[in-house]
């Protein structure tokens, strides 16, 4: 999707060093020991190998290459060009299985790294795994772990000490002991040995990860193994003391404590101003554009010394290393935001990477402050980064109100679709449900609901279904309002803009409209069940979040007393929330959805713009795709109206 939110940026965007090449690039030494020294050259090798030694397998493959549109096989090489939009190039990678990992991450928290694919989480996590089996296994990974399962060194003394503890519901779990395994698989790449495993050696082990989680893994193994220690005799086979802790790696986009120091001088003087009668400087905008502010900028300076030198432009000054930086202001001169906008589009592909419409908000951003910091920057520094990014044919299409085609796909799938629109207009009841299932395992004597019967686990899946659940009962039965506007209503207090003793009815006051205009009141739909949701909500679910009842919003935050949930918080638990009920979807993409029914429907885009809160025009433009021919028609049907109004206009005058 494309995400607008202007957040820091996913350090993952600055982890690479050098912009992808398309030539050949060998696999590093500890891929080669996890994966193996094979390398198919297209993923027909892959389908064979698979074909031969892992048949249940040949089913995700052929998902893969066919009905998700990979294929064929034989044409998906190490060479091949970027397959779509959303996809990099295999030509980037060492390695077919380096492409397919990050073309198709794995997710995290539950939330679906590729909606743009139009499967469940389900599925595509199953999908992913079996691809990945057959990659690996064409590689020759599984024949590389078993030659090292097989020494005998001291990590088979290690694990066949703790191997008996997971039998017959022993202390140790097998979960437990997988991880152990795995841990050992990774020290064995490293050439340790278990007594080897003190800080001096930890160059060699980190040198092995091949991604972050296996670091992770290996903090946790760590803390296993220190635990185990004494409880078990390992003899000399660990070290006398306790493991140390994995060294605290210094991020390699963390910005030096004095540039951060003038990014933060810079920010408080475009954020304030001062009344020359009184000397008082006055906050001119809010904290969270501060953060707003301080992400662009660092957006800016952290990519920097990835950008290379470019010929093309006369860039031949490049960062290199910040550490003797001490023109720190001259880091914003025009070549050098040239140099990161070049940097970003070359980065497009990460699944991690910056939009370019966040990108665009960014640097906008970055302008901003420079114009207001005008004792230190000259007003022609600000109109020549203004030039810049207006003559960005990458940012030519950002700035756009059309929508992105990945997301007209997944309307136009939506609305021709009428099992997946089924299961839009009942969100709020299929949360309910899958809550209320919860609740039924937590019943007491009198089969009445106990929250001290749930475990930590099952009640804070409760409360993320609760909320998702309420959330939509007014987003769907009532108006499809923005994501801030839906989670920040108050349903207490002078300011409360929700009313439960009047059927719940909302609106959102003037001043926090995006448009600036008020949002008139409504009331949730009785005959949709969107009142009974949210009295369900209220009386259940509420008051495992606020039991004091101390906050005055609807949606009270999770940890602070008294304050209101966090966005980023809802958008994780409603995208994990939609994935479980088979309607995978980001809540930003939900009001496309929305909009996009009502336009299937015929609605006037009136009236479509009244519900969204958007503009006609903006309306008009971005929902076009589902009926181009509409506004020929519309405009056709006009002219056929003007037409006979004059003909009896005349007519009229004639008889006179």
């Amino acid at each position: 999707m494309t995400h607008t939110d202007q957040t820091t940026p996913n350090a993952a965007v600055f982890n690479v060093t050098t912009p992808p090449s398309t030539a050949a690039i060998a696999l590093s030494p500890a891929g080669k020991l996890a994966h193996g020294n094979s390398q198919p050259a297209d993923f027909q090798e892959v389908l064979n190998w698979t074909a031969t030694h892992k048949p249940h397998d040949l089913q995700h493959l052929k998902v893969f290459l066919d009905k998700w549109g990979y294929g064929p096989a034989h044409l998906l090489t190490l060479s091949s060009d970027a397959p779509d939009s959303r996809t990099p190039a295999p030509s980037a990678y060492a390695s077919l299985l380096d492409w397919f990992d990050a073309a198709f991450p794995k997710s995290a928290q539950n939330i679906h790294p590729r909606l743009d694919i139009g499967v469940t989480l389900a599925r595509y996590k199953k999908v992913r795994e079996g691809v990945r089996r057959s990659l690996r296994g064409s590689m020759g990974a599984y024949e590389a772990r078993a030659e090292r399962n097989a020494l005998q060194d001291g990590w088979a003394e290690v694990l066949s000490l703790l191997q008996p503890l997971t039998l017959n519901g022993g202390p140790l779990d097998k979960r437990s002991f997988s991880l152990l395994k795995t841990f050992a698989d990774i020290a064995r790449r490293a050439a340790l040995e278990p007594w080897q495993l003190i800080e001096p050696m930890f160059d060699a082990l980190q040198d092995a990860f091949i991604n972050p989680q296996e670091r992770e893994l290996t903090k946790k193994a760590f803390r296993m193994l220190n635990e185990w220690n004494g409880l078990v005799d390992f003899g000399d086979l660990l070290p006398e003391e306790p493991i140390p802790p994995l060294p605290t790696r210094r991020m390699s986009d963390t910005l030096p404590d004095h540039i951060e120091a003038r990014v933060e001088e810079l920010i408080s003087i475009a954020a304030t101003r001062v009344d020359i009668n009184t000397s008082k400087v006055h906050n001119t905008v809010t904290p969270d554009t501060i953060k707003t502010y301080r992400a662009a900028m660092r957006y800016h300076l952290k990519l920097l010394p990835y950008c290379p030198p470019d010929p093309a432009t006369a860039y031949d000054r490049p960062v290199a290393d910040f550490k003797n930086i001490n023109d720190i202001d001259a880091l914003f001169a025009p070549e050098h935001i040239s140099a990161t906008i070049r940097a970003t589009e070359d980065r497009e592909h990460l699944p991690s990477a910056v939009q370019a419409s966040s990108a665009l908000g960014y640097y906008k951003t970055i302008r901003l402050i420079l114009e207001r910091n005008a004792d230190t920057f000259d007003s022609e520094i600000a109109a020549e980064i203004s030039r810049r990014i207006k003559s960005s044919d990458y940012f030519k299409d950002a700035g756009r109100d059309e929508m992105p085609e990945h997301i007209q796909a997944w309307c136009r799938d939506l609305v021709n679709d009428l099992q997946k629109e089924r299961r839009f207009h009942n969100l709020h009841r299929t949360f309910q449900a899958k809550a209320q299932k919860i609740m039924e395992t937590a019943l007491d004597g009198k089969s009445k609901f106990d929250p001290a019967h749930l475990d930590d686990s099952d009640r804070a899946r409760l409360i993320r279904l609760g909320v998702c659940a309420a959330v939509c009962a007014i987003v769907l039965t009532g108006r499809p309002l923005r994501l801030r506007n839906a989670i920040w209503l108050r349903h207490r207090g002078r300011r409360a803009n929700i009313n439960p003793n009047n059927d719940w009815e909302f609106f959102i006051p003037a001043e926090e409209a995006k448009a600036g205009v008020k949002i008139p009141e409504m009331k949730p739909r009785i005959d949709r069940h969107g009142p009974a949701v949210l009295n369900w909500y209220l009386k259940f679910i509420r008051p495992l979040i606020d039991p004091e009842n101390k906050s005055i919003y609807l949606f009270p935050a999770i940890r602070t007393v008294g304050g209101r949930l966090n966005p980023s918080t809802f958008r994780t638990w409603f995208q994990s929330a939609a994935n479980d009920a088979d309607v995978p979807m980001t809540f930003h993409r939900f009001r496309h959805g929305f909009a996009s029914i009502l336009v299937r429907m015929g609605e006037p885009m009136r009236n479509i713009a009244d519900m969204l809160g958007n503009t006609e025009a903006v309306c008009s433009k971005r929902y076009a795709f589902l009926d181009p021919d509409r506004s020929a028609q519309i405009a056709q049907g006009a002219m056929a109206r003007a037409a006979a109004t004059a003909e009896k206009t005349l007519r009229k005058k004639a008889r006179a």
